[in-house]
């Protein structure tokens, strides 16, 4: 059996993103950036779930402000310096550099569109938001059993193919990972019969 457990802060909360952002938890419908984001395809840091709605990770928004009262105390402490030094929190989280390059790759892919609307009074920024294809291209239909996806809508995966050219056999897939490498099954490198 597996279990995980998701920590949970509410909203008004300080919290950070994926990405190491300093932020205040809100709903989505309250944080510009997040859904901006979210139409561009960028997944927001969520905090929490008020009921069905995410409450997201918002940067950019100042910190919650609260009263305090404070009292002074005054003590003297001597110290020693540790003889250890102590371990800071890394700059550069796990996933960080792969959420970037598929930012990136996506971003030459897809454009960000508002939909069109006839009221007079509607502001743009709360208009739906959608994503278009930068590249479409015609495809043969190689579905069987599946479901069509639209031309480009996968630009990261790709089709192996085995063979001369002119007779290449497309056996297997694979998801491109950098500029140079596609992961696949190892099956699909095992040593073939010619």
């Amino acid at each position: 059996m597996t279990m995980t457990t998701v920590p949970v802060i509410l909203s008004g909360e300080a919290c950070r993103t994926n990405l190491g952002e300093p932020g205040i938890c809100k709903l989505i419908d309250g944080c510009a950036i997040a859904l901006e984001g979210f139409f561009a395809g960028k997944m927001p840091t969520i905090c929490s779930y008020d009921k069905k709605t995410p409450v997201v990770c918002c940067i950019g928004e100042s910190q919650p402000t609260t009263t305090t009262r404070r009292t002074t105390i005054r003590t003297t402490v001597t110290t020693r310096r540790p003889s250890v030094r102590p371990t800071s929190r890394p700059s550069n989280f796990v996933g960080t550099k792969a959420r970037r390059m598929c930012q990136k790759y996506s971003a030459a892919v897809w454009r960000v569109e508002t939909a069109p609307t006839l009221a007079l009074d509607e502001d743009e920024e709360f208009r739906d938001r959608y994503n278009v294809s930068e590249c479409v291209r015609d495809s043969k239909d190689l579905i069987y059993g599946g479901e069509k996806s639209l031309p480009k809508e996968f630009p990261h995966m790709a089709a192996i193919g085995f063979g001369e050219e002119g007779s290449i056999s497309w056996m297997c897939g694979g998801s491109l990972i950098s500029e140079r490498y596609v992961l696949t099954a190892a099956h699909c490198m095992a040593s073939r019969e010619k």
